[in-house]
């Protein structure tokens, strides 16, 4: 390994540490050995914003990197599914090799979060696409069934007819038995109404009845009813 290879190898190593602190973890010093976390902005969900990709590479410097390639593997994935997973090996070794004869890391990982950010937004266009033409295919569906319906011949409306009538018979006979009853007679009228009790003391509240014997001048005594007694 030259100096100028250890130096720019060097340099990459703490720029990419500047860059994403929080994203790249040195494993080994000698050869240099380091994974980088590469994360997505766009979520894969249209539900869940959080929901994004994640893809950790594991980059080993090689002796004559950057002249020759280094070693990128990909550690671990979050929310990449095995098809993505195998289109980003090819991907990175397209990139490694279209980028030697200088420090490509951060080339790769804007390469890989910018593919990562493509798969998202086409997963999450798709499930909002099958979710219209999932509502679509039920519109289209309902609004079969109300022009096609049901076709009305003699049969059948007449059957519906029976059916009606029997239905308004049911509800007929179910009323006339909720209001008979319901209905009161003139003893649970009286009963029930405790003014009914006491309507005819209000005539002896005030003591004497005065009565006017010119309206019985004419009356026999025999004319009197039997169940009248004397006093």
């Amino acid at each position: 390994m030259s100096d100028d290879n250890k130096a720019e190898q060097l340099d990459e190593l703490e720029s990419m540490q500047a860059i994403f602190p929080e994203y790249v973890k040195v494993i080994q010093d000698n050869p240099i050995i380091y994974t980088l976390v590469v994360a997505s902005d766009e979520s894969c969900s249209p539900d869940d914003e959080s929901l994004t990709s994640t893809v950790t590479l594991r980059i080993a410097y090689t002796p004559g990197y950057p002249d020759e390639a280094p070693v990128v593997e990909i550690e671990g994935t979050i929310c990449v599914n095995d098809e993505d997973k195998e289109v980003l090996k090819q991907f990175i070794s397209s990139e490694i090799e279209e980028n030697i004869g200088m420090p490509m890391i951060a080339v790769l990982q804007m390469s890989i979060k910018e593919y990562l950010d493509d798969c998202n937004k086409k997963q999450a266009n798709a499930t909002l696409e099958q979710r219209v033409r999932a509502k679509e295919e039920e519109e289209k569906k309902e609004a079969n069934r109300f022009a096609t319906g049901v076709p009305v011949t003699k049969e059948t409306f007449l059957e519906w007819a029976a059916n009606f009538k029997a239905e308004m018979e049911r509800i007929r006979e179910s009323t006339a038995k909720h209001v008979k009853k319901t209905k009161m007679t003139g003893k649970e009228l009286f009963l029930s109404d405790k003014k009914m009790l006491t309507s005819d003391t209000a005539f002896f509240d005030d003591g004497d009845v005065e009565v006017d014997t010119r309206l019985f001048a004419d009356l026999e005594v025999d004319d009197l009813p039997d169940d009248i007694e004397d006093e």
